[in-house]
């Protein structure tokens, strides 16, 4: 009889662990689903992507903006919140593209860069009017410039 009681106490004891752990993971993933949901951060992914530099060549707004960037750069990550915020606060009048570095395809040769301009760095920001790039912005502290002086 002692047996069976410790039996039974090590298989409850055993069930009630199960238990509260299968609860937690239930939890978590639950929290996990709302959080994603109710999610209203801005993703690169928001905006229009260009998949190859030929695609550029394609676009029919009359100006526009191409952000080049890499989800791998620091620097890109630093200035992602502010970007994506300025692109969507403007995406009416000043239509943006997204070039991902990692993933674009094709040669850089198709953008007609400015003289002495080379794509290499991320983040980049180029204004683009009737098909010619006007401005070729590199690092954060230039397209941070370009954002507060925007409209002005």
């Amino acid at each position: 009889m002692a047996k069976k009681r410790k039996r039974r106490s090590k298989d409850n004891f055993i069930r009630n662990v199960l238990i509260i752990f299968g609860s937690m993971f239930v939890i978590l993933i639950g929290m996990l689903i709302i959080y994603n949901i109710t999610s209203d951060e801005l993703k690169y992914k928001d905006f229009e992507n260009v998949s190859s530099y030929e695609e550029v060549k394609n676009i029919s707004d009359q100006k526009y903006l191409l952000y080049y960037y890499s989800d791998s750069c620091p620097y890109c990550q630093q200035i992602k919140a502010t970007s994506l915020n300025f692109f969507d606060e403007n995406k009416d009048e000043l239509p943006v593209y997204m070039l991902d570095a990692d993933r674009i395809r094709g040669s850089k040769d198709s953008l007609n860069l400015p003289f002495g301009e080379s794509l290499s760095s991320t983040p980049t920001l180029m204004v683009v009017e009737n098909g010619i790039i006007t401005q070729f912005l590199v690092g954060t502290v230039e397209i941070q410039n370009y954002y507060d002086n925007y409209g002005k």
